[in-house]
């Protein structure tokens, strides 16, 4: 009996070895651009729902109940209006090009194609683009795609609560580029760059921001600059001049996203901008006054940020401070 536990278990071991150099012939890595975006105190939202045991009292059972249903609608609302938005930026009709030659239109119709990578988490989302070219993606329309997503979630946080300011909880985060490679059967992004987006959200954005990482901003960067020619590079550089407009430089020298800047107020066409402003701006003021009646100043801070951010910017979406 014990030799061939022995046998079966070296079987295993081969068979498991040969999987894995298998796997690593395979792998085919590429540099990814991620976005982590985090709810904002919802951390301090579970801890409040931490109770054991569980509560004996009929009352304190549903209140305990209702608080854990708000909880979970804040965090799916999140991956839901991130959906959305994706949804409708690939749903947006292709211009005409029924004049061009055919060769130009479907080299044009593989500039829209993108794949984004939506990976959610306990309190966060992530967002990842591969940075290699295929025939159904082009890379550097998915960081158009990506970082404009995130800058309209942020926003659409803010404009949601200007009726409850309990009902949702603004987005912090962080944006960079590593190598990575997208696993399967099980989806996952194996990638520095997951950790790199999180320590800019995690130990630099601090207030209610988003911080674009060194790698983006070089990426970005090459391509503006790039001496090339040819029809794909001049479409790179309009694209990655795009995206750069996208971010400013804050007052300690961090490069945020400008998630209510000018490039977004363009990108807000066809909708209602003042309207989106006035209940942003609504949202932000009463939840920074309810923080600061806590005591809690650390937190208030933080929307103290967005009121001076956003202040200065509310004319352009038509909104008067």
């Amino acid at each position: 009996m014990g030799r061939e536990r022995r046998a079966k278990q070296e079987r295993r071991e081969q068979h498991r070895s040969s999987s894995q150099k298998e796997e690593e012939r395979h792998l085919a890595l590429s540099l990814w651009a991620v976005a982590f975006l985090d709810l904002l105190g919802y951390r301090s939202v579970l801890a409040k729902l931490d109770k054991f045991p569980l509560p004996d009292d009929p009352r304190s059972g549903a209140a305990l109940s209702a608080a854990f249903g708000r909880a979970v609608k804040l965090r799916r609302r999140l991956s839901r209006e991130v959906e959305d938005f994706l949804s409708a930026s690939e749903t947006v009709p292709p211009p005409d090009l029924s004049h061009l030659p055919p060769e130009t239109q479907r080299m044009l119709a593989g500039w829209r194609k993108v794949r984004i990578l939506r990976s959610p988490g306990p309190d966060h989302l992530v967002l990842g683009c591969s940075l290699s070219p295929t025939d159904g993606h082009f890379p550097m329309r998915a960081v158009y795609s990506l970082v404009t997503t995130a800058a309209s979630a942020m926003l659409f946080q803010l404009i949601i609560g200007s009726e409850d300011p309990e009902d949702t909880l603004p987005l912090r985060g962080g944006i960079d580029i590593a190598a990575g490679e997208l696993m399967q059967p099980e989806n996952f992004l194996y990638s520095p760059a997951l950790t790199r987006a999180y320590d800019l959200e995690s130990k630099h954005a601090v207030y209610a921001r988003t911080i674009a990482g060194p790698r983006l901003l070089d990426y970005l960067t090459a391509h503006i600059n790039t001496e090339d020619q040819t029809p794909e590079a001049k479409h790179n550089r309009v694209l990655a001049s795009r995206i750069a407009e996208c971010f400013f430089t804050d007052r300690d020298g961090a490069i945020a996203l400008d998630f209510m800047g000018k490039a977004m107020r363009q990108y807000a066409q066809g909708t209602d901008p003042p309207k989106m402003a006035g209940q942003a701006w609504k949202y932000v003021n009463e939840a920074h006054s309810r923080i600061c009646a806590t005591g809690d100043f650390d937190v208030a801070a933080k929307y103290a940020w967005l009121i001076d951010y956003m202040r200065e910017r509310l004319p352009m979406w038509g909104v008067t401070p």
